[in-house]
């Protein structure tokens, strides 16, 4: 009985190897049959030993890197779409030598992505996927998956079919070529998006449609007669041994040619990359892990990198069959590796067979994965996105079909940038306007303070700002603060920016931003930044940097409306103490004088409340943390602020950590000497109470005008 559970997990473990490897080494013949056609198409046999062995490499370096279970690697569908885009005008140049020259820029592209890979892990641009036009990524996807499908009919009837031919499509015997292939694809793509179809109806649907074709071709025909009419993918010579690019292949290639096309190469590579972010990151999403994506991006340069050499196809993690390893079973990294041995030995021992494909699976592949990658678009264009969003993607996609890839792409980005300049041009930059009045700083002010502050509530100006800045919305403000500037009254004031709610700023709106500090400061009011940091890039480096020389940029709202009300209060801040003045006679004789340095902590949270203090000079400030463990300002207490009173009346123990903020006296009042006084003098200890009780009511306001403009 024990040997049964081992049993069963050997018999799986076989089945995902042989499933897997099927599948991918049927996809990575159809798509180099894809490129090697035409007058390159004698290199067919070459080019399948390299691409099967170079997608085992790939399965094998990351199957074993990988810090994720059942991962798989292979060669990748939009690398070989982009290739195709430039390929024309290098067959013409290199003549000849066509075939030589193509292997050669399969290996310059695998060495351009793995180096790209390494150094996108290197500078951690795992998180860059979240900050392109995804309407372009999903209309890309969509449409490569047109071009697989056209392509897959270009490889039933081993032609290459432009509007021109489209007629000829339905002529009886081009028909029967293309309409099982298609029939075919329909099969692998309704089957592989099946939840409820078994893991292996796809590897399985695939040889099925091989085996079949040939059991038919041996009742009623001869091997020989298909080969000869085409239908297969073969025949291949005897002898397709694996090698290296050699010098003499190097010197061939005509590398002006290869250079003019550089831009196209360049492209390549960065969708490379971008695939891989996106697969990465639809796999943390499916399988509700986390994935170490730069770990996992270099271990796919590296991988590319030791495939260059072969001119092999580019590889890296393949989202479609990851999930179905994990739904499988698969876990470790045992099966991936395994599946890459099996492919490396399908074009070490097996190149051969591999004419023996028919024309029609391995176009029905292509089909399959077209439809896999078109069909999701085509739902989700119809459900959730806009009009704008449905005319860019379906822009993307007939541009890709009728134009050429390179140009959808740009296209693409203009369009997504167009639209989104459009959109946030129409969002205003202002999340909250707010006078003084309505916006206070934590500081603990006086009733005389407090009242000198009300009186000039109309100098003091706060903006909220939030989303991304760029010229158009940072223009709308600055055109609402140039209005402000031009309708204020006499006399100097500060505005107070806000920018912990923007997402990013672009040159251009930095600029704007530069031009309206200087235009307020030349009114005659003062401007502070507050949150600058936290959205800081490298265009507002030298915008950061004279605010900090100036004084003018902090790391919070609270700090500059700190700043803003000193300097409105014209050096009266600290000027009173009313607890001091109110204490009684009684208690000021029980308490003890005590100064601390900056920077001492005074109490901390959770200790036990056995004191309170009355602050006679200097400053100290109560501090909490947050839900994302950043410890922050809850209040500033100057001359005459009462601090740890609460604690102190009600037993409980310390709600926040207290510390000096410059060198301070205190006087202090400990437990026990209260204790004391409501025995001997209760009369002051009940003045004592009534003192606090206004100090917390007071408090509670001032708290209370916060927290609702935190809630807004």
């Amino acid at each position: 009985m024990s040997g049964r559970p081992e049993a069963s997990s050997i018999g799986r473990d076989t089945l995902a190897v042989a499933a897997l490897a099927l599948a991918q080494a049927a996809l990575s013949i159809s798509l180099v049959a894809l490129v090697f056609t035409g007058p390159i198409a004698h290199g067919l046999p070459r080019a399948i030993t390299i691409t099967l062995v170079s997608a085992g490499v790939v399965a094998i370096v990351v199957g074993r890197r990988s810090r994720f279970d059942g991962l798989v690697a292979g060669a990748q569908d939009i690398a070989i779409i982009v290739l195709l885009a430039i390929l024309g005008p290098i067959v013409a140049a290199a003549g000849d030598d066509a075939v030589t020259t193509v292997i050669v820029l399969m290996g310059l592209c695998s060495a351009g992505v793995g180096l790209g890979m390494i150094a996108a892990a290197a500078l951690r641009l795992g998180t860059i996927i979240q900050h392109l036009p995804l309407t372009v990524i999903g209309a890309f996807a969509a449409g490569t998956g047109w071009l697989l499908m056209k392509g897959g009919i270009d490889v039933a009837v081993d032609d290459h079919i432009g509007l021109a031919g489209l007629g000829g499509l339905f002529e009886t015997p081009t028909l029967w070529r293309w309409l099982p292939a298609v029939v075919l694809g329909v099969t692998i793509a309704g089957l592989g998006a099946a939840r409820r179809a078994p893991t292996w109806t796809v590897s399985a649907t695939i040889l099925l449609a091989a085996v079949g074709f040939h059991v038919v071709v041996a009742i009623g025909s001869s091997l020989t007669a298909v080969e000869d009419d085409g239908w297969l993918i073969g025949p291949f010579p005897s002898s397709t041994a694996l090698r290296l690019i050699s010098l003499d292949e190097l010197r061939s290639v005509p590398w002006g040619t290869l250079l003019a096309n550089g831009t196209g190469i360049a492209t390549l590579i960065a969708v490379s990359v971008i695939g891989l972010l996106l697969n990465l990151s639809a796999l943390e999403v499916q399988a509700g892990e986390r994935i170490p994506v730069d770990h996992e991006v270099r271990s796919a340069g590296i991988a590319n990198l030791a495939i260059a050499p072969l001119g092999g196809v580019v590889g890296y993690h393949l989202l479609g069959d990851s999930l179905l390893a994990r739904r499988m079973g698969v876990r470790g990294r045992t099966i991936p590796a395994l599946v890459g041995v099996v492919l490396v030995a399908s074009g070490l021992i097996g190149g051969e067979s591999a004419g023996l494909l028919p024309r029609l699976v391995a176009g029905g592949v292509l089909v399959g994965v077209g439809l896999s990658l078109l069909v999701p678009w085509l739902a989700g264009l119809r459900a959730g996105v806009g009009w704008p969003e449905r005319l860019l993607g379906l822009g993307v996609v007939v541009s890709m079909a009728t134009i050429g890839v390179l140009e959808a792409v740009v296209l693409g980005v203009v369009a997504a940038s167009g639209l989104f300049v459009a959109r946030y041009s129409r969002i205003d930059p202002v999340r909250l306007a707010a006078d003084g009045g309505e916006l206070r700083s934590s500081v603990d002010r006086s009733a005389d303070e407090a009242g000198r502050l009300q009186a000039t509530n109309g100098r003091r100006r706060v903006f909220e700002l939030q989303g991304y800045l760029f010229f158009g919305s940072a223009s709308r403000l600055a055109d609402r603060v140039r209005t402000l500037l031009a309708t204020a009254d006499d006399g100097q004031g500060v505005i107070v920016f806000d920018l912990r709610h923007v997402t990013g700023i672009d040159a251009t709106a930095r600029s704007v931003l530069d031009d309206l500090d200087r235009e307020i400061l030349d009114a005659g009011w003062s401007a502070l930044w507050a949150g600058l940091r936290t959205t800081s890039t490298d265009s507002l480096t030298a915008f950061r940097d004279r605010l900090d020389a100036d004084g003018r940029s902090f790391a919070d709202l609270d700090r500059a409306l700190e700043v803003a009300e000193a300097a409105c209060l014209d050096g009266h801040e600290g000027s009173d103490s009313p607890v001091s003045d109110g204490l009684p006679d009684g208690v000021r004789a029980i308490m003890t004088l005590r100064s601390v340095d900056a920077g001492t902590t005074l109490a901390e949270r959770g200790e036990p409340s056995d004191s309170m203090y009355v602050v006679q000079s200097g400053w100290v400030s109560a501090y909490g943390i947050d839900d994302d463990g950043q410890r922050h300002r809850l209040r500033r207490f100057g001359p005459g602020g009462l601090v740890g009173e609460l604690g102190f009346v009600s037993g409980a123990p310390r709600s926040a950590d207290v510390a000096a903020d410059t060198d301070v006296e205190l006087l202090v009042l400990d437990r026990r000497d209260y204790d004391r006084l409501r025995q001997e003098d209760p009369e002051a200890a009940t003045e004592l109470l009534q003192l606090i009780v206004q100090t917390l009511a007071d408090r509670l306001a001032s708290l209370s005008d916060r927290h609702t403009r935190s809630l807004r």
